[in-house]
């Protein structure tokens, strides 16, 4: 791992901005084509991804914050300090979202068109982000066996957990939204019946990725307490069998008082239910109102003849008397 890429005159440079920096750039080149290729104006994209950039940053920030707030209620100027680590994804999501719709809004844009660009450019950062998040040891999992074959066990440089075989959770987040975007923007995309669509499978698709991946993460992160059962005091992990042993394995489940227990969420898993359930509103009200036309968003442009007019396909009409 390398949570430092290269220095220049001494100042770090850290794999995780690269990545960081990488994912976007791709992101502008990538919407680009998509916005020309719907016939709007591909100079939008700038000023989008920087209202984009600049919003979701802000909420990736403010979504930490909210959840740790213990951690800042005593030192708020903590807040600036970003160099610590500190941003969600699903914080900058939401953040990015409100900042991308402002902008479609003044700008007269179709939303639910260009949430469908955004979509896979989301998935593509974040298999692009998850490498530096694996260079950089943040977004760690939890322990696991030694011979479990797919382990990862850092050097003391990591910001994260050093010396132990840890489940690899970044590398895994990163291999599955490769996967999501190879499916939104190669299979979903030229075949979606309404716009906004590749946005609705996104929330399913990564929400479900996210949720599962956030049982065997082991980095500091906020729960919500949902209800309370009873169980067996005596029970744990080895002895529990069906849904108790998964629940106790994954730490789902934590004891609070003998033989009762309380069944919790990661802030991402409740945040994961709710863009569940956006999707499918997405799903149910989006087909009625922003259904695709294919023949006039497939259609070629008329191009320029020899006389300067539009027609069809430019070619002169054969002259009688020859």
């Amino acid at each position: 791992m390398h949570p430092v890429m290269l220095r220049i005159f001494g100042f770090p440079i850290h794999s995780y901005g690269v990545m960081l920096a990488c994912a976007f750039l791709f992101g502008i080149w990538l919407m680009t084509r998509q916005v020309k290729a719907f016939g709007d104006d591909p100079d939008d994209v700038q000023n989008f991804s920087l209202w984009v950039l600049l919003s979701s940053i802000l909420g990736a920030r403010l979504f930490h914050c909210f959840v740790f707030w213990e951690h800042y209620a005593h030192q708020p100027w903590m807040i600036f300090n970003v160099r610590e680590g500190g941003l969600v994804f699903y914080g900058g999501f939401i953040g990015g979202a409100v900042g991308g719709l402002i902008f479609l809004k003044l700008k007269k844009k179709n939303m639910a068109a260009w949430a469908d660009f955004v979509a896979p450019l989301l998935a593509s950062g974040l298999a692009i982000a998850r490498i530096g998040c694996t260079l950089a040891g943040c977004c760690y999992g939890k322990a696991c066996p030694e011979n479990f074959p797919l382990a990862i066990t850092f050097p003391p440089e990591t910001v994260g957990l050093a010396g132990v075989p840890l489940y690899p959770t970044q590398p895994a987040e990163s291999f599955f939204s490769f996967l999501i975007f190879l499916a939104l923007y190669f299979v979903i995309r030229p075949r979606k019946k309404f716009h906004g669509e590749v946005m609705a499978y996104f929330l399913v698709m990564y929400g479900i990725v996210r949720s599962t991946l956030e049982f065997f993460r082991n980095d500091p992160r906020g729960f919500l307490g949902l209800f309370s059962v009873s169980g067996d005091p005596g029970m744990t992990a080895e002895n529990a069998s069906g849904l108790w042993k998964v629940l106790l394995y994954t730490e789902a489940a934590f004891e609070k008082t003998a033989g009762l227990y309380q069944i919790q969420l990661s802030e991402s898993q409740a945040v994961s239910l709710i863009f569940f359930v956006i999707a499918g509103v997405f799903f149910i009200v989006l087909p009625k109102r922003t259904p695709v036309d294919r023949v006039t968003e497939t259609a070629p442009k008329p191009r320029e003849t020899v006389s300067g007019k539009t027609g069809g396909t430019g070619k002169r009409k054969k002259r009688k008397g020859r």
